[in-house]
């Protein structure tokens, strides 16, 4: 993802980056979660 931010002016109005940037966000934060529980469930 970070490797697109460079392009997003060159095909994303502002208004659609934010949608697109909190879209991502409700997506891959239960990911990281999901990954953070599962090192952790693995060291007990």
């Amino acid at each position: 993802m970070a490797t697109l931010e460079l392009y997003y002016e060159r095909f994303l109005s502002e208004k659609a980056r934010k949608s697109y940037m909190a879209a991502a966000e409700k997506i891959v934060a239960p990911l990281a979660a999901m990954k953070s529980n599962d090192h952790k469930g693995l060291s007990e």
